[in-house]
């Protein structure tokens, strides 16, 4: 008797997209003789086109300018949303998340709202089926109240999956399945109520000098 074990191939680790800073590489650094520097750092996590400029002084040459350069930040698959800077809780708030395929073929994708605490409720599914195709974006609502206080994390996941019936018009890809990718993003949830402002007067004397 002859058993055939089946190789599976286990798809890699996801790694979690949540370093999305407003400004990058804003720093100083002491350039050598040569007029260069090497600085290992981080790339942000949003998928953009960083552009970037310097400026360098020398008490001999004076005020040196550099042209202006770009790096840009890119996958050809990736999931995408924004949130307000806070919500008030008890609030009800629809955002939406999109899915982006710069793949030649069509995806069927599967989205999951991720709650691991119960820091906030979902209204309706946590999980929705997309269909996008090469060189297309899809979009999807969520609805959340927010119940607890303070900085909550919401995390969102889009992975590929077996293509159960049609996907589009175009070629289904049955060499992509697994793709996947997954943001999270903070939201500030604040107390109920009204902000109140209170200004205090106070008269000081000063004594001898």
């Amino acid at each position: 008797e002859t058993i055939n074990k089946r190789k599976e191939n286990k798809p890699a680790t996801l790694e979690l997209r949540n370093y999305f800073p407003e400004t990058w590489l804003w720093d100083l650094r002491d350039m050598g003789s040569d007029g260069e520097a090497s600085v290992n750092t981080k790339l942000p996590h949003t998928i953009t086109e960083w552009v970037g400029a310097m400026f360098c002084t020398n008490e001999e040459s004076g005020l040196g300018v550099a042209e202006a350069t770009a790096i840009k930040a890119f996958q050809p698959f990736f999931v995408s949303f924004t949130l307000p800077y806070s919500v008030v809780r008890g609030e009800r708030m629809v955002f939406p998340i999109t899915v982006f395929n710069y793949l030649s073929e069509c995806l069927r994708i599967e989205l999951s709202l991720k709650n691991r605490n119960g820091l906030f409720d979902v209204v309706g599914d946590r999980k929705a089926q997309l269909c996008v195709c090469g060189s297309e974006s899809k979009s999807h609502n969520y609805t959340i109240i927010a119940t607890q206080l303070g900085d909550i994390n919401i995390t969102v996941k889009a992975e590929s999956k077996d293509n159960n019936g049609e996907c589009g018009n175009g070629v289904f890809s049955t060499t992509q399945i697994g793709v996947r990718d997954a943001v999270t993003r903070t939201l500030l949830v604040e107390p109920e109520g009204t902000e109140e402002e209170y200004s205090h007067g106070s008269f000081v004397c000063p004594g001898d000098a």
